[in-house]
C-alpha cells in the first residue's frame, strides 16, 4: 500500500518503514524512527525505494515501477 504526501509515498518493505518516490527529486534524508527528513543537494531523476531495516538504510535507484522495485527490496535479506 502507498500513502501519498507532498513527494513521496510511504510504504513497508517487509513490514519496516519505506517510502517511494516516483518522479525527479531532491535527494534526501530521513530519520525513520522520527520521520524527520534532511535536504541534501542532489537532483535524482526516476524511481527512488527508501527504506530502513536492521539498523540499515537502504536506496534503490530504479528505473523499474515500484512493484518491481519492491520485490528487489524485499528479496534482500
Amino acid at each position: 500500500m502507498l500513502v501519498n504526501t507532498d513527494q513521496a509515498s510511504a510504504t513497508t518493505i517487509n513490514g519496516n518503514p519505506a517510502l517511494w518516490l516516483d518522479s525527479d527529486h531532491e535527494s534526501f534524508l530521513f530519520n525513520p524512527n522520527t520521520g524527520a527528513q534532511y535536504t541534501a543537494s542532489r537532483i535524482v531523476q526516476g524511481h527512488t525505494l527508501l527504506w530502513a531495516a536492521n539498523g540499515l538504510t537502504y536506496r534503490l535507484e530504479t528505473s523499474a515501477d515500484f512493484d518491481q522495485a519492491r520485490q528487489i527490496a524485499e528479496s534482500l535479506r
